[in-house]
Parts: structure tokens; sequence; C-alpha cells
């Protein structure tokens, strides 16, 4: 597993933003319709590069984010869709 190091700007649940420190290990997004995220459901997901994240919920549901560079918000998902998807993203996990 590959990990990299990032200090984001961090959006809470409910959305507000504020600039902090915080170091966070997160690793590379594969995008697949079919396949679920090889190490599990996440923590947070991490937007390298803006764009939108299209992704499937734990369980059942779907989800999009549109989201920019540095920006991360704590969501659990379960796989990220090629179809749908831009950007670069990275997931975070416990």
């Amino acid at each position: 597993m590959s990990f990299q190091k990032y200090a984001p700007t961090f959006i809470t649940q409910l959305g507000n933003q504020k600039q902090n420190t915080l170091d966070i290990n997160t690793t590379p997004i594969t995008l697949s319709d079919t396949t679920d995220l090889p190490n599990g459901i996440t923590t947070g997901i991490l937007c390298v590069t803006s764009g939108t994240l299209a992704f499937n919920l734990p369980g059942s549901g779907t989800g999009t984010l549109v989201m920019t560079a540095g920006q991360f918000i704590l969501v659990n998902i379960a796989r990220a869709l090629a179809t749908g998807t831009t950007g670069t993203w990275a997931a975070a996990y416990n």
C-alpha cells in the first residue's frame, strides 16, 4: 500500500471549511465501475486535482462530490466509479 501525506483544507460533514495542519495518510484511488476499492471502505477522500468523483456508498446508494484540489472530506465510500469521475483522488483509511 502506497501512502502520501497531505495538509489539506478540511471540510466537516456540515460543509464548513477551515484551514488546518492535519496530516493524513492517503493512497491513490483506482477508478472502476465494477470493483470495490481494494483497501475497503474509506474514512475520507482527498481531491488531488480538481474534479467530480462519482461513487458507490457501502451497502447501497450512490453519490457525487465536486471538489477543488487540496480539499478533504470525511465520507465512507466503497467504490470510486470511472464513469462520471474527473480529476484525481486519494483515499484515507483508519
